[in-house]
């Protein structure tokens, strides 16, 4: 049973995907799918515990990098 502070889907968004996937790949060993477009283009890592990590890059100039949990 899932907790309330349980993330389902963790979205990074940078403006250096492929460094940041890599990294995440060597430290963690996940794997990332190529560019989903229907997710802004996100490259997303599906976890054992049925969750997702999503990389991606800023979808205009005013959008930050961040990393943003959804629960």
């Amino acid at each position: 049973m899932s907790k309330i502070n349980d993330v389902y889907y963790l979205e990074i968004v940078s403006t250096e995907v492929d460094a940041v996937v890599a990294m995440h790949e060597r430290l963690h060993g996940w794997q990332f799918s190529p560019p989903q477009p229907l997710l802004g283009n996100a490259r997303v890592a599906s976890q054992a515990d049925g969750s997702r990590v999503a990389v991606r890059a800023p979808m205009h100039a005013q959008e930050l990098t961040l990393v943003r949990p959804y629960r």
